[in-house]
């Protein structure tokens, strides 16, 4: 097994077809690999019927995503992964029926400022989950359940119902997600970082994980067959 890829067995019904809420594209710097177009052929031919894209800030593939997914019946999530002041990065996915200006304004100020502003995430717009690579999950991890939840009731008082907690894979952190939005009466959603190889793609994203070791969970993949 190459380092930097994990084999997982695709599981098909019940709890592993939820939607699949983290996804990068090679439009996230020194994330993944895949083209979004590659990423919806791939979760069609899982059976998954929603896919997120949700690119470090950017969301220049989200044409492409969109058209491959009307094109393989996937419902498209639009959505980017974007750094908020004093937040860390957060997972926002716009939400249905609403216009994509919420959106753009967070992902832009992210990429242009180097984070959004927190007020980017009111007005009920956009779902905000916070995930691996948010600073409520660092607090958790070292042990600063008092800061974590700080952060927690900040997002809950900006997004309101609209803030979730996402698990990911590392399910040592998953009763202190559920301790804190028990805490902060917010919801848990599964959400594990996707980052989806073919095997022609193996050499590539060697290279991507060597130009940048400390990426967050850059180095967790799903070679596919």
């Amino acid at each position: 097994m190459s380092h930097g890829i994990i084999r997982y067995k695709h599981m098909f019904g019940g709890a592993s077809m939820l939607p699949l809420l983290c996804t990068y594209s090679h439009f996230s710097f020194l994330q993944a690999v895949p083209a979004p177009a590659e990423l919806v052929r791939a979760a069609a031919a899982m059976g998954y019927r929603e896919l997120a894209l949700t690119d470090v800030d950017s969301l220049h593939g989200l044409v492409e995503f969109v058209t491959a997914a009307r094109e393989a019946g996937v419902r498209p999530l639009l959505g980017a992964t974007a750094r908020v002041a004093g937040q860390g990065r957060l997972i926002l996915l716009l939400k249905r029926d609403c216009q994509l200006a919420p959106l753009v304004t967070a992902v832009n100020d992210a990429a242009l400022a180097g984070e959004a502003a927190r007020q980017r995430l009111a007005g009920r717009k956009l779902l905000v989950l916070a995930g691996e690579d948010s600073a409520i999950y660092g607090c958790l991890s070292r042990g600063e359940q008092a800061t974590a939840l700080k952060l927690a009731r900040e997002l809950k008082a900006l997004a309101g119902g609209d803030f979730w907690l996402a698990a990911g894979r590392d399910q040592h952190m998953w009763p202190l997600i559920r301790e804190l939005a028990r805490a902060v009466a917010a919801g848990v959603a599964a959400c594990p970082a996707v980052r989806w190889l073919e095997p022609k793609q193996q050499l590539a994203f060697q290279a991507l994980a060597m130009l940048a070791p400390t990426a967050p969970a850059a180095t967790e993949g799903l070679l596919l067959p």
